[in-house]
């Protein structure tokens, strides 16, 4: 188990730096292609589009807040139902499919949560 969380941290530690430099290139390719020129690119311009559309604002992390919050719920009330069922005889192994399948659906949920409150909008409250 220990081996394939050190795989799965290394694996999404790649992911993220592959996606980041598409992401980079992608924006470089969208201003090229609305200015249709060959000019040399300017560079100051690319770093402010970059910094501009990676930066977090207050709706971006309340958003991820609130959603965080069901993820956590869920995964919470799946501890709970694997201590129960512990307590009431259930043997180790479906305890611990129970909490694994929570951590997965309660990260499931906050992703979907996430894109519910994109697209509805989200309150201060």
């Amino acid at each position: 188990m220990l081996v394939f969380i050190g795989i799965g941290v290394v694996a999404v530690i790649i992911i993220q730096i592959f996606f980041h430099i598409a992401f980079a290139i992608g924006i470089e390719v969208n201003r090229r292609c609305k200015t249709q020129s060959e000019q040399p690119s300017d560079k100051k311009e690319f770093e402010r589009i970059f910094e501009a559309s990676v930066i977090e604002d207050e709706r971006d992390k309340l958003i991820g807040l609130k959603s965080a919050r069901v993820g956590h719920i869920i995964a919470g009330i799946g501890f709970v139902a694997a201590l129960f069922g512990l307590a009431f005889g259930l043997s180790v192994v479906p305890a611990l499919h129970i909490l694994i399948g929570a951590a997965a659906a309660g990260s499931m949920v906050e992703g979907i949560v996430s894109i519910y409150f994109y697209e509805r909008g989200v309150r201060n409250g």
